[in-house]
């Protein structure tokens, strides 16, 4: 379930999300542009597994209710943390620039990856990411991707997609060698092209 920034569409995202769709993920995405209280994504999961039930909906009979994670950028990774701390369905967080409040992130108990940018002048690593990372009492993961702007992963989603896709696969399907790359010396944390990394949990 995905989650868009202030104000953004989720066109702006298209490459991002069709890169998540074509790794085998049902992604869901809607018009919401204020997402930051969670409700809108906790929404999204309640109409996707609706639609299972479907006979008329491409998605009838194709969903697995017990496989659900959220994502979101910036004010959609606030959103994202918001609804992975209050659904029991939702099995793992992906804040992507997230302006992540303490006060919230403390509440979330489940595995979440903070992914930041170090020349993000509109969401600050430091006072929203790093401060979210710390607070969250579950499994969780934060690196900064270097020369990364705010919107670099609409304009270069390349860049996040490999991480992101394999953080699903650990958390959807318990994949050991995915959750590998997110450990202290695995590849997320000696990836050259990411800074800062600090993990817990995980």
């Amino acid at each position: 379930s995905w989650a868009n920034g202030t104000g953004c569409p989720p066109s702006l995202y298209d490459g991002l999300l069709r890169e998540l769709a074509c790794a085998g993920f049902i992604v869901v995405a809607s018009d919401e542009t204020m997402a930051a209280d969670g409700t809108a994504q906790i929404a999204q999961i309640d109409f996707v597994i609706e639609e299972n039930s479907n006979k008329s909906s491409a998605l009838y009979k194709k969903v697995n209710s017990s496989k659900i994670g959220v994502i979101g950028h910036s004010q959609g990774g606030r959103s994202s943390v918001n609804a992975g701390a209050v659904d029991d369905r939702i099995l793992f967080v992906l804040s992507l620039a997230g302006s992540n409040y303490v006060e919230e992130a403390e509440k979330l108990s489940k595995p979440v990856l903070f992914m930041a940018g170090t020349k993000d002048k509109i969401v600050d690593a430091d006072r929203w990411l790093v401060t979210a990372f710390e607070a969250v009492t579950g499994p969780a993961v934060y690196a900064s991707l270097n020369g990364a702007i705010h919107t670099t992963c609409c304009s270069d989603p390349g860049k996040y997609s490999n991480y992101i896709i394999n953080w699903f696969n650990a958390w959807l399907f318990n994949d050991n060698n995915a959750k590998a790359m997110f450990t202290n010396g695995g590849a997320f944390s000696t990836d050259s092209n990411w800074s800062g990394y600090m993990s817990k949990g995980v």
